[in-house]
């Protein structure tokens, strides 16, 4: 049954303020609190899980939240932050600018609170056993997120011989609202097939653009972690090892922070759009036309023209050559093994293009992986000279 937006925000609140007081009022008897702290990146829980020593897997038990649930989740992201925020300037050297940066904003106080969350599970004892009855996410300003049912049907707390106080019975009474999602939620849908969405799914997810299709999303998954790390210019040893890919996806929760745009950055999607208002309902000759677009975005990236000067090109091949020359018995396996690993990662190169691959355009990709790694670059070509010389004195200097 579909509801008027206003409604749905009035019991939402109801909901989350009776959770609130759940969780503090609770009679320490009968009930047993289990809290965990979560982080939606991968590359932050195992830090998350030293933080915590492991132990037991993270889980801490409780009889009752002193003084209240709220303020125990503000001692924890106090202590979140004075863990994570010291990673923005540890084991960067200062002449790394992008990468510093980049640091700075990825363990910033706003990302702190964006990407971390906390679940709080309640344990009843119903009929001599303790049962799971709700569990609720927390964000770290102590806000309800979202509720969960373990049973995983939304339709209450039905436990003969188990009497639920004022608090329980407005959560069970309004679970089923949080077992929804953006599509056919409301009775009048607040966006239009062909529209492009900006989702912030924090903390669940990392926002992301994308596309309402009418029954489905069409988004980039993971296009905006590695965006970031284009954008930052960094070097592929600190790229996210994930596939980037072009996909549907049915629903959004209605957590999420969903606005609509009117442009984003991947042209795939503006045109996924435009061809959606024109009258294109198919979903998979949607995804068939803009896939070409996608390639050139994600899988053919462009070389910029600084890196395709003749000069330069001449310049690197020269290079190639002097050094082969000069040092016939030292094999370049390791660098160009780290060469083609980040023409991989960046997608540069790929299954998609490999064949139609040539020299000048190779050389341009030599070009551009060096000025990205120049300091880097220096840095092992004078290592590798010293240790040429080390082992045969009558090697000439590069």
């Amino acid at each position: 049954m579909k509801m008027e937006k206003e409604t749905f925000d009035v019991l939402v609140k109801q909901v989350k303020d009776a959770v609130i007081e759940d969780l503090t009022f609770i009679d320490p008897t009968r009930t047993i609190l289990k809290a965990r702290i979560w982080c939606r990146d991968d590359e932050d829980q195992f830090d998350l899980y030293c933080l915590y020593d492991f132990g037991p897997y993270m889980d801490m038990l409780f009889r009752r939240f002193k003084p209240d649930v709220t303020e125990w989740i503000r001692e924890q992201c106090e202590c979140l932050k004075e863990r994570f925020m010291e990673k923005e300037r540890t084991g960067v050297d200062i002449r790394e600018t992008n990468r510093y940066v980049y640091r700075l904003e990825t363990y910033s106080e706003e990302e702190i609170y964006r990407k971390f969350y906390i679940t709080v599970t309640k344990y009843a004892e119903i009929n001599g056993r303790m049962t799971i009855l709700y569990s609720a996410d927390f964000s770290l300003n102590g806000e309800v997120i979202a509720i969960d049912d373990p049973t995983g049907y939304y339709s209450g707390f039905q436990y003969e011989g188990y009497e639920l106080s004022k608090s329980e019975k407005i959560i069970s009474d309004n679970l089923s609202l949080f077992f929804r999602g953006i599509t056919g939620a409301f009775s009048e849908e607040p966006y239009q097939k062909g529209d492009i969405l900006y989702v912030d799914g924090s903390p669940y997810e990392s926002p992301f653009y994308a596309v309402d299709c009418g029954k489905r999303l069409l988004y980039i998954e993971n296009a905006e972690s590695v965006t970031r790390c284009l954008q930052y210019d960094l070097a592929p040893r600190y790229y996210p090892k994930r596939e980037v890919e072009l996909r549907y996806r049915d629903t959004i929760p209605l957590c999420y922070k969903v606005q609509k745009v009117e442009e984003c950055r991947y042209k795939c999607l503006t045109e996924a759009g435009r061809l959606i208002k024109s009258g294109l309902d198919e979903e998979e000759e949607i995804k068939e036309k803009v896939g070409g677009m996608f390639l050139e975005e994600f899988r053919y990236t462009p070389v910029k023209s600084e890196y395709q000067s003749e000069s330069r090109i001449k310049e690197i091949a020269g290079l190639i050559t002097e050094l082969s020359e000069k040092y016939p018995e030292m094999p370049f396996t390791a660098f160009f093994r780290e060469f083609k690993d980040w023409m991989e990662d960046t997608r540069k190169i790929s299954d998609w293009n490999r064949a139609d691959m040539d020299d000048k355009w190779l050389l341009a990709f030599l070009s551009e992986y060096s000025g990205r790694n120049l300091k880097l670059y220096r840095y092992q070509r004078e290592k590798f000279k010293r240790k040429c010389q080390d082992r045969n004195p009558v090697f000439e200097d590069v």
